[in-house]
């Protein structure tokens, strides 16, 4: 015998008794009680019963500000355990739909290993999974750098690069005025990709399942002017927040003659 209940309409920690006669033959029914509480799988931000893209796509979308997510969707979100919910954790979710994980970090319970010599445990960092290895030690942390300007099909494009492979990231860019599309960069070809414009600044969010071939151009802002000088905060896979200010300098007419001559 199994039931099935329908839980679109709870939310997690919701309650639900039930009762079920059962009778077998000519037996005398038997009458069985119960109470299901209603409690999501990590990631199932969406509460549809399944972990999917969906879900990091609403990550994604709620970190531009896209989106409102109730407390409740942000508590299954933070798959990776580190009390916050990131486009990072976008990833995992697309990593575990893909099986390239099958438990998420915030599951798996802490291994305590001891160092030889020193009575003090200490925790494993980093992982086998892609992400895991994305950001293990500070000290190799992806960068980002502001490329030089060029006009194409009319408008000015400033790239915005970063220094190696990343799996996920958040940014806001401002003041951003003329700004008329922002556009994925090469090496985020299958990654999930959204912005919105906010005031006078832009936010974007990005999530893959793999990490991306090395650095290169992330993205792209194109401007039906010439852009002026921004500030971009950004935290890219689980690492610190990074700032960059910085004025935009357009490439030379020898820069872009060597480019076609190549």
């Amino acid at each position: 015998l199994r039931i099935i209940f329908d839980t679109s309409l709870m939310k997690p920690g919701d309650a639900q008794i039930f009762q079920v006669a059962i009778c077998l033959n000519e037996s005398t029914p038997v009458v069985l009680e119960g109470i299901i509480i209603f409690s999501p799988f990590p990631g199932d931000v969406s509460f549809n019963g399944e972990v999917s893209a969906l879900d990091a796509a609403l990550i994604l979308q709620w970190s531009v500000g896209l989106i409102p997510l109730e407390s409740a969707a942000l508590a299954v979100a933070d798959v990776s355990g580190n009390g916050e919910v990131t486009p990072y954790d976008a990833a995992l979710i697309l990593q575990y739909a893909v099986g390239i994980i099958n438990i998420f970090p915030a599951q798996e319970k802490v291994a305590m290993v001891a160092v030889p010599g020193s009575s003090t445990p200490t925790v494993p960092t980093g992982g086998g999974s892609p992400a895991g290895k994305a950001i293990a030690g500070d000290d190799d942390q992806p960068t980002i750098t502001k490329g030089k300007a060029r006009i194409e099909d009319g408008k000015y494009v400033v790239p915005i690069l970063v220094s190696q492979s990343v799996i996920a990231g958040e940014f806001e860019v401002g003041p951003v005025d003329g700004l008329v599309e922002v556009v994925p960069g090469e090496i985020l070809g299958g990654s999930t990709f959204v912005s919105n414009r906010v005031g006078t600044s832009v936010k974007i969010a990005f999530a893959s399942a793999e990490l991306t071939e090395g650095g290169g151009e992330l993205f792209l802002l194109k401007f039906d002017s010439e852009p002026r000088a921004f500030k971009i905060k950004a935290r890219i896979n689980e690492g610190p927040a990074q700032t960059l200010s910085t004025a935009v300098e357009m490439r030379s007419w020898g820069e872009i003659k060597s480019s076609f001559l190549k």
